[in-house]
């Protein structure tokens, strides 16, 4: 009765050695999850001759050698899931089939060994909503994205990737392209990304400003671009944000102020702007974050005093402010409430409750 068999689901068993060969006796099985144990060897020719299956999910397990050629057995499923193995050689293409024949929806290939350039019918996919082949080796040219109308999270971070990406579709959500060597510019051309959520660009080659359009995504909760080349303000017109949770710019070459209006995000929980060139005195409204457990201004330019208003922040757990030209003392007031774990300052300051300033 096996052959009838539409579903089989032995995930997360300690399973181990390698795929059987008679898996094509499962003519009409639709779905296969052998996730999360220990399965080794190579993908047998027999996941082939399962015409019915949709979802195939063979993440975290031990597999190795390289995928099918052409890629037609893998991109004609709604769901592949190959992350967290050690599949290595170039991802294939096609053998000149018609992409708009494929179904699929949902790609996780990270955490692999695949070299090579991306398979330019990957941004072809019509269908595609999810795109994952982060923690690779991949080199290269990203595709055009553009074309790919359903896809809303694309995650190709911590590769070796080059150039840009743009354009995007306007539908994007998710946008994770950090730890590879993109050089491009920021441009307005992200105010048209309305719908995106979190962008993650960091540790990369981009250089340009922050564009002032960024204010003008009313979605948007996480930014990440630290580890760059970027160069002039921060935005005032990202006060705008009404849902922003993270700002992650370190390791830049910003200049000016920080902003006074950013004390107006009341969603904030995160300011990271440590390593910039940022002159100016660290303003008493960001006192008014009373979400933000994280302030990073360290090493830049900042003068002045700290603002006394800092320590009424109850959910503030971690501060950063050495490497800048503070004055005068910590106030008095951090000591009272106590609620910070960990104070990093400089030594050129006195603080009445602490002991481990940076030089």
């Amino acid at each position: 009765h096996l052959q009838q068999l539409q579903s089989l689901n032995i995930g997360s068993n300690n399973l181990e050695g390698p795929i059987h060969e008679s898996l094509d006796n499962l003519s009409k099985l639709e779905s296969l999850d052998l996730s999360q144990n220990a399965f080794e060897g190579s993908l047998p020719r027999s996941l082939v001759e399962l015409t019915k299956l949709e979802y195939l999910h063979l993440d975290f397990n031990k597999f190795t050698g390289t995928l099918p050629s052409p890629l037609n057995f893998l991109l004609n499923r709604v769901n592949v899931t190959l992350a967290g193995n050690l599949f290595s050689g170039t991802i294939p293409e096609l053998d000149g089939s018609i992409v708009e024949t494929f179904n699929t929806e949902y790609i996780d290939w990270s955490s692999n060994e695949f070299v090579g350039t991306i398979p330019v019918v990957l941004g072809e996919l019509s269908f595609l909503k999810y795109l994952d082949l982060s923690k690779n080796r991949l080199i290269g040219k990203i595709v055009r994205l553009q074309n790919l109308i359903s896809l809303t999270e694309v995650n190709l971070g911590d590769n070796k990737l080059t150039g840009s990406p743009m354009p995007l579709p306007p539908q994007l959500r998710v946008l994770a392209l950090y730890g590879n060597k993109l050089n491009f510019q920021l441009t307005p051309e992200f105010v048209k990304l309305s719908a995106l959520e979190s962008l993650y660009l960091d540790d990369n080659a981009i250089d340009g400003t922050i564009p002032s359009e960024f204010g003008m995504l009313p979605n948007l909760e996480e930014i990440f671009i630290g580890n760059n080349n970027i160069v002039g303000k921060i935005p005032v017109e990202l006060a705008k944000l009404s849902n922003i949770r993270l700002l992650n710019f370190h390791d830049n070459a910003l200049t000016g102020t920080i902003p006074p209006e950013l004390g107006e995000l009341s969603t904030l929980m995160e300011v990271e702007l440590f390593g910039n060139d940022l002159t100016g005195q660290l303003p008493s409204t960001l006192g008014q974050l009373t979400r933000i457990e994280y302030l990073s201004v360290g090493r830049n330019d900042l003068t002045g005093i700290i603002p006394e208003e800092l320590a009424n922040l109850s959910d503030l757990k971690e501060l950063v402010l050495y490497g800048n030209l503070f004055v005068g003392s910590l106030p008095e007031a951090f000591c009272v409430t106590g609620g910070i774990d960990l104070i990093r300052f400089g030594c050129g300051m006195q603080c009445s409750c602490c002991n481990n300033c940076i030089p």
